[in-house]
């Protein structure tokens, strides 16, 4: 189903909902069966965020940038109080899942430094502003933004009260709805994984989508190259996703 693309009011609570929301809110019904007039009620609440459409992803850093941004004193000091709190439920996943303590323990201080820094938007708002204003992820955007109202249903949460990134990322573990709904996993026994609350269910779920994006325990994560100037003109690229096997690069 198509929807279409249109520049979002602000706020849409104060006047009818545009055609593309409308759209969306019908594509849900369809597709999953949502009621459409609580749709409606939850896309009238919702504030449109237009600054995280200026927002770049710190990935997108060259990696010194990067580095020096996320691998400190003071975030080694974090990781290493943080792991001596939950060195117990580090334990019992590293030992399941075969991903080590270490690994999890630096996913964690870089998704979101430990738990402290996990969003201060709402998820709903700023997902509808890239899925309807953004100019060249809008569709990427629209199908986290069903993913977001899937996993609000499912885990029976305000999809106006969650909060999260400028990029739409939620909880400790910082994952995209997408990912939360695919990856995420109880670890403390109360039934439902809650990755903005518990760490220890932040935990595994880094570990589960680590196994199942194809980690091999003991194999080693990075190897140091040595890359002559016209082998590398050849890989320069702006995106992020990899595109090239480990056999080519070698």
């Amino acid at each position: 189903m198509t929807l279409l693309l249109a520049a979002i009011p602000a706020p849409l609570a104060a006047q009818g909902l545009e055609i593309d929301i409308e759209a969306f809110i019908h594509a849900m019904v369809y597709k999953h069966g949502f009621n459409r007039q609580e749709l409606r009620n939850t896309f009238r609440g919702v504030q449109p965020k237009p600054e995280v459409l200026s927002v770049a992803p710190p990935e997108a850093k060259p990696w010194r940038e990067f580095r020096a941004a996320t691998v400190s004193r003071e975030q080694t000091d974090s990781g290493v109080k943080f792991w001596a709190i939950y060195e117990k439920s580090l334990d019992r996943v590293s030992a399941e899942y075969g991903v080590p303590q270490e690994i999890i323990v630096a996913t964690v201080g870089v998704a979101s430094r430990y738990g402290h820094r996990i969003g201060g938007f709402r998820a709903i708002d700023v997902l509808t502003t890239l899925a309807f204003q953004h100019k060249r992820r809008a569709d990427f955007y629209r199908g986290e933004l069903e993913e977001y109202l899937l996993l609000a249903r499912e885990t029976r949460l305000d999809p106006l009260r969650i909060r999260g990134t400028a990029s739409g990322a939620i909880g400790i573990s910082q994952f995209l709805p997408s990912a939360y709904r695919k990856y995420a996993k109880d670890l403390d026994g109360n039934g439902k994984p809650d990755l903005v609350n518990s760490v220890p269910d932040a935990a595994v779920s880094i570990a589960n989508s680590y196994r199942i994006n194809g980690w091999k325990t003991g194999e080693p994560v990075a190897v140091r190259a040595e890359v002559s100037a016209a082998a590398l003109s050849g890989m320069n690229r702006t995106d992020l996703e990899p595109r090239a096997t480990v056999a080519e690069l070698q």
